[in-house]
């Protein structure tokens, strides 16, 4: 933390360990130090960032070509305690096996504009597809991890 008692004063680094040396010295509080301490002006960061249990669903259709290259489109929805949103998104790809990389581009109907990300998907068995997916949009960065099911 970076902070300074005055204004114009030189900033000074405070630690856990010095502001504790302090707080545990009965005299301390009783300083000038500890009324300045009040007025702090503290230099921070706040990221904005919030983290959120969310749940939902997606469907999507993807073509293999011969040479291997995956094209598609999905669409998807999610449920969070702060917000509801859905997506479509176009993806691109190459496929490894059952593993399949990709790209993807698309429109956030919540942030109203362009959303675009990376994923990975692998075939878990002929049926069941595992992924790991992140994704932003203008002001949300998702990391979603699913599960999904081939027909």
């Amino acid at each position: 933390m970076i902070a300074g008692k005055e204004p114009g004063q030189e900033p000074g680094i405070l630690t856990c360990e010095n502001l504790l040396d302090d707080w545990l010295d009965p005299e301390w509080w009783d300083s000038v130090d500890a009324e300045a301490a009040k007025d702090v002006t503290v230099l921070g960061y706040d990221s904005g960032k919030k983290t959120h249990s969310t749940l939902g669903i997606f469907a999507g259709y993807r073509h293999q070509w011969s040479n291997n290259v995956v094209g598609g489109v999905e669409a998807s929805y999610i449920h969070s305690s702060d917000y509801d949103a859905a997506r479509i998104m176009g993806q691109a790809g190459y496929a490894f096996g059952r593993v399949l990389p990709y790209l993807s581009l698309g429109y956030d109907f919540e942030e109203k504009g362009a959303a675009y990300g990376v994923g990975i998907d692998a075939a878990l068995t002929n049926r069941l597809i595992g992924g790991l997916v992140y994704s932003k949009s203008e002001d949300t960065d998702r990391i979603e991890a699913r599960l999904g099911w081939k027909f």
